[in-house]
């Protein structure tokens, strides 16, 4: 087959091509665990891409890290490389251990670039770079403009997802998911022709090269590592469209119009970096920019020592990583309760659940069930919208609200296992899943959920405090505080930072380290005072280190709180692997008076 399409040369400025990104999904996690493995086997694999690229008569527009992208005169040629590609990728995998498989997402599209130097430009790239990021692992995500081109002309699958509202193009895109033929043995669930919102309302950011100053080639390598890398961070998160450094690198950071860069991205926020190298430590500042209003929303600042510049590139990865997200969910709450509720759209009311859940208080707790239930009519298949309708439902239980205890339960299961079978990709509802399980006492399940959720989303703060919480129910004492630790460190400003507190209680107290236990939950209790659980926790801890007196106050300030806290309810919120550490916990709470 190769020659009978044209071959591209970069004479021509304006053309008609096939666009064609690819990425390889969880890269930062693959180069944490084996990082010479996964470089080998990724260089052998771009060098096959290259091949295959070859034969089909197109070229290698960029190779940059774990990404590629490509271009080609005709979409049948473009599909069938991307195809072999991934069919050779698997092969490859069949002789590797499971947690070192690598899987690939691939975005194409044809339309009218423009050739600028030795890249491409214009909205048709743009948009395959966003098929791209929205694909599935191990699939092919094409516009209807290939469709059409390649109907009846290459052996696959085609699952019709609908129309999706692209930011950038006033008319919603028909995009498809493309595998191999004979791949799946039933159709996956599409939109039914609905308009996505894969741009109209959720955030988008774009991460750009880092200033570095006065540096050398060591400095200039981080910088770029770090970029790329906050970019993979970022993708993660499914709610979230992030910019492929294909468009963002293009820029020159050291003087950007912010405004005018987000323009041209089609994006809200800016996430900006400077590194500069003093002596043997090098300092690191990141900003994140709201470029529609011109605000900066955000900034950190971080000096350390260069004595292993991967170790750096990836605690600062894993850092950012997890702040940012968290940062841009709490704008965009803070944004949305504030408009006028006029016609409100999903995400708008998705926003706001979230808004009042972290309130914390019943009032709160039910305006945002009310909202979610508004958002589920809209669209009853968005899996994080149930899981946030069953976090709903853990609050009731843990704070006693619910005048049926088992019902609150079981609804809350049932809401978390829909959203793992609609989505089973979602990090988030697989930590909402394994929270549920936990109420139940399935700590070994439980764990096995947080588990797969950090494989999904290596910088998932929830999840890797949570692992830690069920190790400390389980009398893992160090294990559990290594785990808070890191889940407080990867994200400082997380509104479950308190919770975190209050799980390293647990694990001194279970312990014996009273002193300890006390200390994490005044910890607990200074940045929550508004949860009663916190004041009897406290409240333990003190009667565990024999301060009565003390301890006695305590609770006295948890009942004014809630005067009534029932065993099966203290249970629910506090999984004790063994009957005796709960009885040793119960028995500290009756010495303060419970």
């Amino acid at each position: 087959m190769a020659g009978r399409a044209p071959v591209l040369t970069t004479s021509s400025r304006r053309r008609r091509s096939a666009i064609v990104f690819t990425d390889l999904v969880g890269y930062s996690r693959h180069v944490e665990a084996d990082e010479a493995g996964v470089l080998q086997a990724l260089g052998e694999l771009h060098g096959r891409l290259a091949e295959l690229v070859g034969e089909r008569g197109g070229r290698v527009v960029a190779l940059r890290g774990d990404g590629a992208m490509l271009e080609f005169a005709d979409a049948v040629e473009a599909l069938s490389c991307c195809l072999t590609f991934l069919t050779e990728s698997r092969e490859a995998n069949e002789v590797r251990p499971l947690e070192r498989r690598l899987s690939f997402r691939i975005g194409l599209h044809f339309g009218e670039v423009t050739v600028a130097a030795d890249t491409l430009l214009g909205a048709s790239v743009n948009l395959a770079a966003r098929l791209e990021q929205t694909a599935e692992a191990d699939t092919i995500q094409i516009s209807d403009a290939v469709r059409e081109q390649v109907d009846g002309r290459v052996p696959a699958n085609f699952d019709d997802l609908g129309f999706q509202q692209i930011k950038g193009l006033r008319a919603p895109v028909r995009t498809w998911r493309v595998s191999e033929a004979g791949e799946w043995d039933t159709p996956r669930p599409s939109p039914n022709g609905e308009v996505g919102e894969a741009g109209a309302e959720r955030p988008s950011v774009a991460v750009l090269p880092f200033v570095v100053v006065g540096g050398g080639a060591d400095e200039a390598y981080l910088a770029e590592g770090l970029a790329e890398d906050i970019i993979g961070g970022l993708n993660y998160n499914k709610w979230l469209f992030v910019a492929s450094r294909h468009s963002s690198f293009r820029y020159l950071p050291e003087a950007i119009d912010a405004a005018k860069v987000c323009e041209e991205l089609d994006v809200r926020y800016l996430v900006l970096g400077r590194m500069r190298r003093l002596g043997g430590q090098i300092r690191i500042s990141v900003e994140l920019v709201d470029g529609r209003k011109g605000e900066s929303i955000w900034s950190a600042r971080y000096d350390r020592r260069m004595e292993d510049v991967f170790a750096v590139q990836d605690e600062i990865t894993g850092t950012l990583a997890s702040t940012i997200a968290p940062v841009l969910l709490d704008r965009e709450e803070q944004q949305a309760v504030r408009n006028t509720p006029r016609s409100l759209q999903h995400w708008d009311l998705y926003l706001r659940a979230r808004w009042h859940f972290w309130r914390g208080t019943l009032k709160h707790t039910q305006a945002a069930q009310k909202l979610l239930t508004q958002a589920l009519a809209l669209k009853p298949e968005d899996a994080p919208s149930l899981a946030l309708l069953a976090h709903c439902y853990f609050g009731e239980v843990w704070s006693g609200w619910s005048p049926n205890l088992d019902a609150a339960i079981a609804e809350a299961t049932r809401l978390a296992l829909q959203a793992v079978r609609i989505d089973a990709g979602d990090a988030f509802v697989h930590f909402t899943y394994g929270v549920a399980l936990s109420l139940t006492g399935q700590l070994p399940a439980g764990l096995a959920e947080q588990r797969h959720a950090l494989e999904l989303n290596p910088y998932f703060a929830q999840a890797t405090g949570e692992i830690g919480r069920l190790m400390a129910f389980s009398g893992q004492t160090e294990q559990a505080v290594d785990y808070l630790d890191r889940a407080m460190a990867l994200s400082p400003s997380d509104p479950h930072i308190s919770l975190y507190f209050r799980a390293k209680a647990v694990a001194f107290f279970l312990a014996g380290r009273f002193d300890e236990a006390v200390e994490q939950a005044a910890g607990a209790l200074a940045r929550r005072p508004d949860f009663f659980f916190h004041h009897y926790m406290l409240a333990a801890c003190l009667a565990g280190a024999g301060k009565i007196p003390a301890a006695r106050d305590a609770l006295a300030e948890g009942r004014r709180l809630l005067p009534d806290y029932p065993l099966p309810v203290l249970k629910a919120g506090h999984p004790f692997a063994k009957p005796e550490d709960l009885e040793r916990f119960t028995d500290a709470l009756k010495l303060a008076g419970w």
